[in-house]
């Protein structure tokens, strides 16, 4: 449901595009500290976790928090729960790590800073799911049919031409792990 239009679906407000590759969807810890974590989401129970708002984790784990056997502390992003976990007012937090590193890169902290955050942060093994990523289109837009059109053409084409995943490896590079 949308947060935003009171009894509406997203599904009902945007279109989503071709799927584009994603990344790991992960349990984060801090390096150093010691987690239950085995594989299985029953070594989580009775642990805090830091879930962004109105995210989709996967449905066993969107059904444990659902029905109060993990808790959580909700984030507006990612950049959030670093803080929360960094602040050790969650154990463990939900995301890509990858999109963890960006939302550093992109943060206003001091190069210092933003390599002891990176460093602090250790994706646990195994990954919770493979999330692919879409382009949405607000319905909203007189033209969304033709922008979902034109946006699956582009995605299609680089994925034809074999450029699609250097293109996001290229990118990926500008939000460095060092």
């Amino acid at each position: 449901m949308s947060e935003n239009r009171q009894g509406k679906a997203r599904n009902d407000l945007m279109a989503l595009s071709t799927e584009i590759p994603g990344g790991s969807l992960s349990l984060i810890g801090l390096s150093g500290r010691e987690s239950n974590y085995d594989g299985s989401l029953e070594s989580i129970k009775g642990q805090t976790l830091g879930v962004v708002r109105s995210y989709k984790n996967t449905p066993e784990l969107d059904k444990l928090i659902n029905s109060k056997q993990i808790s959580t502390i909700v984030a507006n992003n990612e950049f959030q729960q670093i803080h929360l976990l960094m602040n050790l007012r969650v154990d463990l937090i939900v995301a890509d790590f990858d999109v963890l590193i960006a939302s550093i890169e992109k943060s206003q902290l001091f190069e210092t800073e933003k390599q002891q955050m990176k460093n602090a942060l250790v994706a646990l093994s195994p990954a919770l799911a493979y999330k692919p990523l879409y382009y949405s289109v607000s319905k909203a837009n007189q033209q969304w049919q033709e922008i979902l059109a034109d946006l699956n053409n582009e995605i299609n084409k680089m994925k034809e031409q074999g450029e699609l995943l250097s293109y996001i490896e290229e990118k990926k590079h500008q939000c460095s792990r060092k």
